[in-house]
């Protein structure tokens, strides 16, 4: 019998994360940031923030290691989401549908989610230019993965549809920290 520190102690963090990723898309997908913050103010915009479904979209996966498959078997059984990826080392056992390069998963993905372990930039404005304006990014991983910078044009000029992230670039060194980024 294994039991759930067991489990955590062989493979880390990679459902939580993975979950965690989940989360991100539906309360991006559905606004749910912008609809409590306006409901918390006294006003109800029920149309301004209707959100879209993420069932039969389509999330790209950028690093497809344990977390990555595991989010790609979270969104295909739980969201009937086609999953694609792009990995140095694609394994054909995950269920990924692994395209040539990142670029071509960036063009025809609905959502990127990022899961790559160095502190190089993954996602610049080259990148971003490629995405889908109705596009989302995920960035469950490092904040040095995505161009902070080219991230934030992007979505003040409407060419990204918007990022949901817990990671930042540099982050606060203890509890109640606040943050430089």
């Amino acid at each position: 019998v294994i039991n759930a520190s067991d489990l955590t102690k062989v493979f880390g963090s990679t459902n939580a994360v993975a979950e965690l990723t989940i989360g991100l898309m539906l309360a991006i997908s559905r606004n749910v940031g912008q609809s409590h913050h306006t409901l918390k103010n006294g006003v109800w915009i029920k149309k301004k923030y209707e959100g879209r479904e993420v069932r039969g979209k389509t999330l790209g996966i950028i690093g497809c290691g344990r977390i990555g498959q595991k989010l790609a078997q979270i969104a295909k059984l739980g969201f009937s989401m086609e999953v694609i990826g792009y990995d140095i080392m694609p394994c054909p056992e995950s269920g990924i549908k692994f395209l040539p390069t990142k670029e071509d998963v960036l063009k025809k993905a609905d959502y990127i989610s990022v899961h790559t372990g160095g502190k190089d930039v993954i996602i610049g404005a080259c990148e971003l230019a490629l995405m889908k304006p109705t596009a989302y990014i995920l960035n469950a991983s490092r904040g040095n993965n995505i161009d902070q910078a080219a991230l934030y044009t992007a979505l003040k000029e409407c060419k990204l549809a918007g990022y949901a992230t817990d990671v930042y670039k540099e982050e606060p060194k203890a509890e109640n920290d606040p943050f430089n980024d």
